[in-house]
């Protein structure tokens, strides 16, 4: 047995209902490691999602109130993925109703942001919500984590960050805990650029998209692009609690 159980946080991108959601990523399971959440977008339509679905795509990746509903009814929690780096009134108006919405449902759901401005608005609404800082943020040093968790309840840290073996296996423990690594990836890995989370922040939140994918990943220049499945038994897995996996 692992020091801790672990969470198996699951993406709700390409959703088509739950059973196919769960198909999808069981085999990742572990005795230590069980399916504990799904973050995606769920409900409606809102200006503050970002992450993925931009600017060549349609919304068409929303998870239904009632699934979320299902989700919670059998343990699995929700977080709604609000990481748009742009923020207005409006967005936020619309939003405080999503994720009221949202913890209606269930106290145990959360979110996961990129914009720390927003991150402080919805703990001033909500003291008690769950947040999680975007991989999109990108810390890569304690000091940046440390400061994030003066905000965030658990920072997810960049695909890229699995390849900073010594950094990692630097963390005190208890500051691992409050960690997000991933489990696999394709694209993002190896790009540093991020330059389409940038358009699809653009795309959600009405404005023209100016930026899009440079292509420039090592992992691009392979067709179709791999999936990298990382192994979590290294030890710089050791004392994380949840283990991230996309689609």
């Amino acid at each position: 047995m692992s020091e801790i159980q672990k969470e198996l946080m699951v993406s709700a991108r390409k959703f088509t209902s739950i059973s196919t959601l769960i198909n999808t990523f069981e085999r990742y399971e572990t005795a230590d490691l069980k399916i504990g959440s799904v973050f995606g977008n769920c409900g409606e339509p809102c200006r503050m999602y970002g992450g993925r679905a931009g600017s060549t795509r349609s919304i068409k990746d929303i998870v239904p109130w009632d699934a979320v509903n299902e989700l919670n009814n059998s343990g699995i929690k929700f977080y709604v993925t609000l990481t748009n780096h742009f923020l207005d009134k409006d967005a936020i108006t619309q939003s405080l109703k999503h994720v009221e919405k949202l913890l209606s449902i269930s106290e145990s759901n959360g979110v996961v942001v990129l914009n720390r401005k927003f991150a402080k608005i919805l703990r001033r609404h909500f003291p008690d919500v769950i947040l999680k800082q975007s991989a999109i943020a990108n810390p890569t040093s304690l000091d940046s984590i440390e400061k994030a968790l003066e905000v965030y309840d658990y920072i997810t840290l960049s695909h890229n960050a699995l390849d900073m073996e010594i950094f990692l296996l630097s963390i005190p423990p208890i500051i691992k805990q409050k960690l997000v690594l991933f489990g696999n990836a394709r694209c993002a890995y190896k790009c540093f650029k991020l330059t389409c989370y940038l358009g699809c922040s653009q795309f959600h939140f009405g404005k023209e998209v100016t930026s899009s994918c440079t292509g420039v990943s090592s992992m691009k220049e392979l067709k179709p692009i791999p999936m990298t499945i990382f192994n979590i038994s290294h030890p710089i897995y050791a004392h994380v609690s949840k283990i991230k996996y996309v689609e």
